[in-house]
């Protein structure tokens, strides 16, 4: 386990990410109070996410606010988040907060720039492409779809996600749409190969 791995390694300095890593974290520092901690999240979860979420999530949330006060470093992806948790913790230091983008690796960069050289356009329509969780209430599938769909062909739209509501895929389905293709999530190591290729 986790815990085992740092009693066993004497780290001076924990870096984890997101709520649902603090459990081990929680226990080396009650042990070892002197510990260097960073933190860094991915996600920001509402005050209505956070009432709605499971026993255990609440439990880890319980344990985390007693960390985030220890914490040297806070931070999250982007500003917005920033604020946001800043404003959900207004009695934490300002000087713990940073912003930590989520860029990918390198390599990526290099990888689709040889994609881009050697691929060949045999369509003038715009390709569009969405990588993620997808639902009704949560984004704009439904009016982006039917903007799609009424350019009759101008630009096509390609869906990966294995995280659909299904009143989502009723609705792509349901508009069989020519120029929408839904996908199956790709593996985060092909992303550039398939991103390269879209506009």
């Amino acid at each position: 386990s986790t815990f085992l791995l740092l009693l066993i390694s004497k780290p001076t300095t924990i870096l984890y990410f997101e709520t649902y890593s603090v459990w081990p974290a929680y226990w080396y520092l009650r042990l070892f109070p002197k510990t260097n901690l960073y933190i860094h999240f991915h996600e920001y979860y509402s005050a209505s996410e956070k009432i709605s979420s499971s026993s255990y999530f609440k439990f880890l949330l319980k344990l985390e606010e007693k960390l985030l006060y220890k914490a040297k470093w806070i931070s999250h992806t982007n500003k917005d988040r920033l604020n946001l948790f800043e404003h959900d913790y207004p009695q934490l230091n300002k000087g713990q907060f940073f912003t930590l983008p989520n860029y990918p690796p390198h390599e990526w960069l290099s990888t689709a720039q040889t994609i881009r050289n050697n691929h060949t356009t045999l369509s003038n329509s715009i390709k569009v492409i969405y990588i993620g969780a997808i639902g009704i209430s949560t984004t704009y599938i439904v009016e982006f779809s039917n903007w799609i769909h009424q350019q009759k062909g101008a630009y096509n739209f390609s869906i990966y996600t294995d995280n659909i509501e299904q009143e989502a895929r009723d609705y792509l389905l349901k508009l069989n749409s020519p120029y929408i293709y839904l996908n199956s999530s790709l593996p985060y190591y092909q992303l550039p190969n398939v991103l390269a290729q879209f506009d």
